[in-house]
């Protein structure tokens, strides 16, 4: 998935890749992929309402730590000097611009996944460990594993 903004829904490419088209006008929780979906201040939040528009019950957060060490305004563009220590490998963003992250933007968009996976009987679980986010309750890393494990053995379940 690619994405750009525009006013386009998702387009297929000769490659068989689906781009996926994003609009931050208005700031809304999309049900479907049909049509620009927000970025919510957080791929987070796009990968959240492709969950949803998949179908997915029950979605474990892994690795959604929600603190960075940065200096400068949310949404700053900045060229990044030296090791990314926010990321999980150091060249993430080395030399490269990136946006700062705005945490509070970012929690108004899970609080509204959150609204949007409850009420349609649906939940999402954070299994990252030691994280800061505190939106979705809390499933240690270990039960999410062993819950999927399970889950796949009787799909049923």
């Amino acid at each position: 998935f690619w994405s750009s903004h525009t006013t386009e829904g998702p387009s297929r490419h000769k490659n068989g890749m689906y781009y996926l088209y994003t609009d931050d006008a208005p700031f809304c929780f999309s049900e479907t992929v049909l049509r620009p979906i927000s970025e919510g201040w957080t791929v987070t939040f796009v990968a959240l309402q492709l969950a949803f528009f998949l179908g997915f019950r029950r979605v474990f957060l892994i690795g959604v730590d929600h603190s960075f060490s940065v200096q400068g305004s949310p949404n700053e563009k900045q060229v990044l000097q030296g090791d990314d220590l926010n990321h999980f490998a150091a060249d993430y963003f080395k030399g490269k611009e990136w946006q700062l992250p705005d945490l509070e933007g970012s929690e108004m968009a899970y609080r509204l996944a959150k609204f949007t996976f409850d009420r349609a009987g649906r939940q999402v679980l954070d299994a990252t460990v030691g994280g800061q986010l505190d939106v979705f309750r809390k499933i240690g890393y270990s039960d999410a594993l062993a819950e999927c494990v399970r889950k796949k053995k009787d799909p049923l379940r």
